[in-house]
């Protein structure tokens, strides 16, 4: 992630309640931008098995707007 992600990471738009209903979260990110010194201390990095289900197609959507793989 470039510099343009700012150190604190996420902002709850001055709303604590947002706290309590989103996940913010990163994994594997690198560059100046995925510093986690001074995140917001609800933010943090996943492990292998929290990040899994975020990797899918899936989850974007994907299998309806990604180009299908050639077999290998």
């Amino acid at each position: 992630m470039s510099a343009a992600v700012s150190p604190r990471g996420w902002d709850d738009w001055n709303r604590t309640a947002n706290q309590r209903t989103a996940f913010y979260g990163q994994y594997q990110c690198y560059g100046q931008g995925a510093k986690t010194d001074g995140r917001v201390k609800w933010a943090r990095n996943l492990s292998p098995t929290e990040a899994a289900p975020f990797m899918t197609k899936a989850w974007i959507d994907g299998q309806q707007w990604l180009p299908k793989q050639p077999p290998s």
